[in-house]
């Protein structure tokens, strides 16, 4: 939702320029971010229990450096390449978060579970985080505004690996020693 906003009237980038830029990272960040979590996150879970949860997790917090610089860029170049890199990592969820929630819960209830996961992510984050952020940036700025999201960001990556180190733990629980 403030993407645009950011790109257009806070950094001044032309409309035309700014609007090819965001098709750029919709479609071949967000894009390849998808594909790269879920091969990354199948790969990760062929080696060892959590690797879809790690996958997202590392994603997450990899986000957060370069999110936090891009927020304070000022200069275009950097700042579209900062925003593009970001973009690209937190796209990286989606390919595995299917997989993580089928994990942690009964199969029986998959479906119920992806349901309540969406209806979640969507509630709290996309219907909740414009209206957050605009009531924080008529306080402060923008940018400053949009440091929230990447607080969210670096949260949910810890809790990822959280749960992705106790899957590795619960997984060698249940098939013991050796």
């Amino acid at each position: 939702f403030w993407a645009r906003w950011l790109v257009i009237e806070v950094r001044h980038i032309s409309e035309t320029v700014g609007s090819i830029y965001m098709l750029f990272v919709g479609l071949v960040c967000g894009v390849g971010g998808v594909v790269v979590g879920g091969y990354a996150g199948d790969r990760l879970t062929r080696r060892a229990p959590g690797g879809h949860a790690l996958a997202i997790g590392v994603s997450m917090l990899l986000a957060v450096p370069f999110g936090t610089a891009a927020l304070f860029m000022t200069p275009k170049i950097p700042f579209m390449v900062l925003t593009a890199i970001s973009s690209f990592f937190l796209s990286v969820y989606n390919g595995p978060s299917a997989a993580v929630v089928d994990e942690l819960g009964p199969p029986q209830f998959a479906a119920t579970l992806q349901a309540v996961f969406l209806f979640g992510i969507h509630v709290l984050g996309n219907a909740s985080a414009p209206a957050a952020v605009g009531a924080l940036a008529d306080r402060s700025n923008l940018p400053i505004a949009l440091m929230s999201a990447i607080v969210a960001f670096g949260v949910s990556g810890v809790l990822f690996c959280i749960v992705a180190r106790r899957q590795r733990r619960e997984s060698a629980q249940v098939d013991g020693p050796g």
